[in-house]
């Protein structure tokens, strides 16, 4: 794992910013500070996975709470800014931040295991409360060879695919 990091720690600062450096823990790849970075799955193209999130999993009453651990922020649902309300401007850059951090250090340790290549993607929470794989309050929001789990997992993996998940974040 440590040479994973130091191969990809300067990736993950400039993926994450400053808010994807967390508190040093036990596992994680440290940078000369001595603090935990989580090596996020790429911006390039987030916004179409974005989406997908925002229309699936960003209502008020799911991730768009305040109260949730993974907060989904969007055009649909809760917003950064008070002064946007929902339905209104389109999803803000800040918000498309927000989300990938949120996603991604929703399990910070497996994160980095992950992206290290120790465990697989639907070893991740992201992908086993929507699969059903462990209790979900939301109920199934993905299946097999849904197009959402296409998404999700291309992103994960480091190569969004970006017509999948925009033809995924336009059906019902």
């Amino acid at each position: 794992l440590q040479s994973w990091c130091r191969r990809h720690i300067g990736a993950a600062v400039a993926l994450t910013g400053v808010a994807g450096v967390l508190a040093a823990s036990s596992a994680g790849c440290e940078n000369y500070d001595g603090v935990v970075v989580v090596p996020c799955p790429s911006a390039d193209n987030f916004a179409p996975v974005s989406r997908l999130v925002e229309k699936r999993c960003g209502t008020i009453d799911c991730h768009g709470g305040a109260n949730r651990p993974m907060r989904i922020y969007g055009q649909r649902g809760r917003r950064l800014d008070p002064e946007d309300i929902p339905g209104g401007r389109a999803t803000t850059d800040e918000e498309l931040r927000a989300n990938l951090e949120s996603m991604c250090h929703l399990e910070p340790e497996r994160m980095i295991r992950f992206r290290a290549g120790e465990i697989g993607p639907r070893d991740l929470m992201l992908l086993r409360k929507p699969l059903l794989l462990e209790h979900h309050k939301g109920g199934p929001v993905l299946e097999e060879g849904n197009l959402g789990l296409v998404c999700l997992e291309s992103w994960l993996q480091g190569e969004p695919n970006v017509s999948t998940c925009q033809t995924a974040a336009n059906q019902p």
